[in-house]
């Protein structure tokens, strides 16, 4: 077990060396499909939500904040998430980042596109000042 995690940590190291020595790219995708869904953000910061009068009201997807910076986790992270799965939403997460340069922020695109096994993520980025 020791042996996986050094291993693990050097590949990490290495990715993180190479991506920040890298020319700094912006890349985007396009969308999967024409389909358009409506849909809201959400957080602790709206308090307790009805998810089935969002629904009823047209709303087909949510984006739950999960957490922000470092140590930081979404007061309603889970009541959102219970409520809004009950109600039969679609439902995608997002992480509210505070970064002071592009290449944390690849760095950071990196770990959630190639280790998490999310695929419906959103990232909020935030210039530090």
């Amino acid at each position: 077990m020791k042996k996986i995690l050094k291993l693990l940590s050097i590949v990490i190291m290495l990715t993180v060396a190479t991506i920040y020595t890298m020319p700094t790219k912006v890349m985007a995708f396009g969308p999967s499909s024409d389909e358009i869904y409506n849909g809201i953000d959400v957080s602790g910061y709206q308090g307790n939500i009805d998810f089935g009068k969002v629904k009823k009201d047209g709303i087909q997807v949510v984006y739950i904040r999960s957490s922000e910076g470092t140590n930081y986790i979404d007061s309603k992270f889970e009541q959102n998430y219970k409520r809004a799965r009950d109600a039969g939403l679609k439902i995608g997460f997002y992480h509210y980042v505070t970064a002071r340069s592009v290449k944390i922020i690849a760095i950071f695109l990196f770990i959630v596109i190639f280790l998490s096994k999310s695929n419906f993520a959103v990232l909020h980025f935030s210039a530090a000042r």
